[in-house]
């Protein structure tokens, strides 16, 4: 019996130590977390406490989001809580921190927008859609950004919406977002930015039609690589023709090849090279000839991938070729 009690008497002894070690912790924590956000206040600290913070995980939320929801606090605290609330990533954390889309500071409005992309969960989507409505430009050029980040093809209807935007970084971004999702459906609306005042915009197209790929893009990209005054849209589209692998991107690759400054030809040369089409054979032999010597090393290896016997035959013309690369090519093709 005495065993008993005694059995009994330490079990009790135990709980009550480790019921003391549990709300010891949790005021220890408490504090530490306090701690850590005081020491945000202070620059020579704030990169340990935003470290601390992120550790401290869940438990840090409360603490972080009283800080941004207090106007009383220092802007670049609250926008050092806003960093500190995405590196902990949760499920919770994202909730709350989407929520401060609605924030009256447009600055917190801003960083949260930016930090949401950051984050990259598609429990953002929603409140970033409803954040496109905000009055500030940089908020909804944030919002679009970090939509087109995430990536949620759920949002493909925006986007073709946004290609009106008057911001034509929101534009871009629409363009881009809309290029990663692919859909062929997309091309009537894209090609009407093919004389966007702003070249970041044209470029951005170019490389989107690429991405999508299909026959209605070849339009599109032809005329900027005909039309655009600004040589990088043409060179991106050059190269996004290339990559359609079609008898139609052939044809409009061979007439620029023809013509046109020497990156510009180039480009094409390259894309010709690329689709081993034997119908550019004879374009290929002619830039054989071409001053430009990177050039002529382009032609040398389209026509042997080429291979038919018009090339080869082109080929043994440049075995002697006063450059290496050349003779080096040839000299593969023939073996």
């Amino acid at each position: 019996m005495n065993r008993n009690i005694r059995i009994m008497y330490l079990a009790a002894l135990v709980l009550m130590v480790l019921a003391n070690s549990s709300a010891h912790a949790g005021i220890s924590a408490d504090s530490r977390i306090k701690r850590y956000i005081s020491q945000l206040h202070d620059r020579r600290y704030e990169r340990d406490a935003r470290v601390n913070l992120s550790m401290a995980g869940v438990q840090a939320v409360p603490y972080l989001l009283h800080v941004i929801e207090n106007k009383e606090e220092p802007l670049r605290v609250r926008l050092l809580a806003i960093s500190s609330l995405k590196s902990i990533n949760d499920d919770e954390s994202i909730d709350r921190l989407a929520g401060l889309l609605k924030n009256q500071d447009v600055k917190i409005r801003k960083a949260v927008a930016k930090v949401c992309g950051e984050m990259g969960s598609k429990r953002a989507v929603a409140p970033l859609k409803a954040a496109l409505g905000d009055y500030d430009s940089n908020v909804r050029y944030y919002v679009v950004r970090s939509l087109e980040q995430i990536g949620d093809p759920s949002v493909y209807s925006t986007y073709i919406e946004l290609l009106k935007d008057g911001d034509s970084r929101i534009r871009l971004h629409a363009v881009r977002a809309l290029g990663d999702i692919g859909d062929v459906k997309a091309v009537e609306s894209l090609k009407l930015l093919v004389n966007d005042w702003d070249p970041a915009v044209r470029i951005a197209l170019g490389k989107a039609m690429g991405q999508i790929g299909d026959k209605s893009c070849l339009e599109p990209l032809a005329y900027m690589i005909n039309s655009d005054p600004d040589r990088n849209v043409r060179i991106q589209s050059i190269a996004s023709l290339s990559g359609i692998k079609r008898e139609e991107s052939t044809d409009v690759l061979m007439q620029i090849a023809s013509n046109g400054e020497k990156d510009i030809r180039y480009q094409a040369a390259v894309g010709l090279m690329d689709l081993a089409d034997p119908k550019s054979t004879d374009i290929m032999i002619n830039l054989l000839n071409d001053e430009s010597k990177q050039i002529r090393i382009v032609a040398a290896e389209g026509l042997a991938r080429i291979g038919t016997d018009k090339a080869k035959k082109a080929l043994k013309g440049v075995l002697e070729d006063e450059y290496s690369a050349i003779r080096r090519t040839a000299r593969t093709a023939l073996q």
